[in-house]
Order: structure tokens, then C-alpha cells, then sequence
């Protein structure tokens, strides 16, 4: 404890610029001051500080202690916060962000759960396409499935995801298995995006090589869930995340075609703004999270079905 006493002493003095001033912010007097700022030196067996008349000078050795005792201390007070918070209530409004089909089909079972568990926290979920700027638009936490790129944002990997390329057994029954990724460029492809015009499908092989297929079809749409509609009732082939057509493989409405040529796919993450601490209720709705994704519940399929290459 003298030795945090004295790092103390000597972080209030060279920011307070003089003994009295850093007496004042202590509650002491500039001999009380004088005297530990001593102790440390002798201690130490170095000179700190430089004193004249009128002004304190930091030694170079000064300089060194100074820049780790301000680390040492801003750590113990993290470590103290941290404790402190463990014993906090989460409470608040929570605003969290979510892209539409994951939060309506995932995320919105678990709200009675969470809330039953914290019934203090309020709440205020938006589920959109959209990547929201999380401190623009004032959001405490955003679910993403996304390449997530170079950003001042923490992020927390939550659950891997997949790709798959699949249609209803009907279709695949009048048009074939395809049996290479090109052969997708002869069939009826359900494109998700706007606009039109032919659209580029990227698969990856074993080795590692991207196969950049043109598709083309008869229905595109900015919903997923539609085009999924489309393809149970055999319309075409979907390019889909597993978690948006992982109920309908595992009791065969659909059959993933092209397994060994997975497209790829961003793992589910959280992300939040940066920041020394957590707030109680974030981090309790992300351990609730990861705890509830542990495993993914659309990891649960059946065998795909082996093309030849």
C-alpha cells in the first residue's frame, strides 16, 4: 500500500505541477507531500523530480516512472471497477440491432427467457438490413453476419455459419444434380438483391479456388424468406445461410446440393461499441447470447448429398 501511496503522490504532483497543488487534491499539506515524494526517491535511489524556486521539472528517469505509475494506477482502478460492477444490477433500456430474418427466427424466442432472467432491463429491439452505425444511430449492441471489417468496434464471435446451395427435391428432380459449379449457370437461380441482369455466385472449392459463377433466374427479391418460400415450392435454386434453411434440410424440404463447394460465409458476431468497460446490461444479453448459441441450434442437419466432381 506505500507503494501505491507514493505512486499516487507522485502522479498528483507532476499533474498538479507543484506540492500545494497536489496537496490541495490529497488532502495534505505540501511537507506531508514533500516528505513521501523523499521517500520515493530514496526508495527508488533516483531523482524524479527537479525542483526550483518556481516550477517542478520531471527528470528523465521521472518521466519513465511517471508514464507506469499512471498505467499501474488506471489498472487497479479498472480491477476495482470491474469488481464493482459484479454487483450491479443490469438495468436500463437496452437498444440492440439485428439484421430482420436471424432476429425474427432466432433471436425473438429468447426475449421472454432473457427478460425473465433481468427484469429490469427494457428492450428496444430493431431488426433491419441495414448496417446501422452503431454510436450514430445510439445502439448498445448489434448482432451482424457480416465480413466484419477494420473498425474501432469490439467484436465477439458468437456462432460459425455456412452457406449452402439448395432447392425442393421436386426441382432437383426435373432438372438434375448440378454436378460442377458452372452447371449452376443452367439453372433456375433465386437471386436475393435488387436490379437486374445476371447475377455472380462465388463458390470454393477444396483447394481453395474461387469459382465465379453467372446465374440467372426467375425470381430476385431483397428477402430471403421469400425466396425461401420460392424454393420449397420448387421454383429454383437458393444460395442461402444455413440458419435461414437449416429447419427445412434437416426434414428434407430442401437437399443441399454442391457440398464440396461450400460458398463462403461470415460467422455470427456481436459487436459494441469500444470502451474500457461493459455496461452490466450489455454484457449480461452477450453472455446470454453465447451462452444460448452454444451450439448453433441450425448446426443440427442431416448428411448433404455427395456430388461428383
Amino acid at each position: 500500500m506505500d507503494a501505491f501511496a507514493g505512486m499516487s503522490t507522485f502522479v498528483a504532483v507532476v499533474e498538479g505541477g507543484s506540492l500545494s497543488a497536489a496537496a490541495r487534491q490529497l488532502g495534505q499539506t505540501p511537507s506531508a507531500v514533500s516528505k513521501q515524494i523523499a521517500r520515493l526517491e530514496d526508495r527508488l535511489d533516483v531523482r524524479l523530480l527537479t525542483r526550483t524556486t518556481r516550477r517542478l521539472a520531471l527528470t528523465d528517469e521521472g518521466r519513465a516512472y511517471y508514464d507506469r505509475c499512471r498505467q499501474i494506477l488506471a489498472d487497479v482502478d479498472e480491477a476495482e471497477q470491474a469488481i464493482a460492477r459484479t454487483r450491479e444490477t443490469p438495468r436500463g433500456l437496452l437498444r440492440v440491432s439485428a439484421p430482420t430474418v436471424f432476429g425474427r427466427v432466432y433471436v425473438a424466442p429468447l426475449l421472454h427467457r432473457f427478460l425473465e432472467r433481468y427484469p429490469e432491463i427494457e428492450l428496444d429491439m430493431q431488426l433491419s438490413e441495414r448496417v446501422v452505425d452503431i454510436v450514430e444511430d445510439n445502439v448498445d449492441l448489434a448482432i451482424r453476419i457480416a465480413v466484419l471489417r477494420e473498425s474501432s468496434l469490439i467484436a465477439r464471435r458468437i456462432a460459425p455459419s455456412r452457406r449452402v446451395i439448395a432447392a425442393a427435391p421436386s426441382y432437383w428432380a426435373r432438372a438434375g444434380l448440378p454436378r460442377r459449379p458452372r452447371d449452376l449457370s443452367d439453372h433456375a437461380c433465386l437471386i436475393q438483391g435488387l436490379g437486374g441482369g445476371a447475377e455472380t455466385w462465388h463458390l470454393l472449392g477444396a483447394d481453395g479456388r474461387d469459382h465465379a459463377v453467372p446465374v440467372t433466374g426467375p425470381i430476385r427479391c431483397n428477402n430471403m424468406e421469400l425466396l425461401l418460400e420460392a424454393a420449397l415450392d420448387g421454383a429454383g435454386v437458393i444460395n442461402a445461410m444455413s440458419w435461414v434453411a437449416g429447419a427445412a434440410l434437416r426434414d428434407g424440404r430442401l437437399v443441399e446440393a454442391l457440398p464440396d463447394f461450400a460458398p463462403p460465409a461470415p460467422a455470427v458476431s456481436l459487436v459494441w461499441p469500444p470502451g474500457r468497460h461493459l455496461s452490466p446490461k450489455v454484457r449480461v444479453f452477450v453472455d446470454f447470447l453465447v451462452e444460448a448459441f452454444a451450439p448453433p441450434p441450425w448446426d443440427d442437419r442431416p448428411a448433404p448429398v455427395r456430388s461428383a466432381v
